[in-house]
């Protein structure tokens, strides 16, 4: 959607890598995944944040960052709340592109 390609043409010391896992089942463990993923095609680099979502669970979502990501100030817990004020509630009501646009926004006010 627009609003999600404005979110990613915005300049921001951070970058996003976003999968879309149309092959993990419903059932699958999703941190699993994301682990399996990492270990097969590296970490985020240091400014990367990498979102990964699945499609077949209601557009669920998980994440990795670069270890430069914590010097701009985000940390575990704070990434957490993002994704669950911003994202989780426009996902959970059928706008996952709305959900991640805001996602991006609102890491990249916290990157400034």
């Amino acid at each position: 959607t627009e609003a999600l390609r404005e979110a990613l043409r915005v300049q921001s010391p951070i970058t996003y890598t976003i999968v879309l896992a149309h092959d993990a089942p419903r059932e699958m463990d999703k941190t699993a995944y994301l682990d399996q993923m990492l270990a097969e095609q590296g970490y985020p680099g240091k400014n990367e944040i990498l979102l990964v979502l699945f499609p077949a669970d209601n557009y669920n979502i998980r994440f990795a960052m670069g270890s430069l990501v914590f010097d701009r100030r985000i940390t575990l817990q704070q990434m957490l709340e993002l994704v669950q004020s911003q994202y989780l509630t426009r996902s959970r009501q059928g706008d996952p592109a709305g959900g991640l646009a805001a996602l991006i926004n609102a890491i990249n006010e916290r990157a400034k």
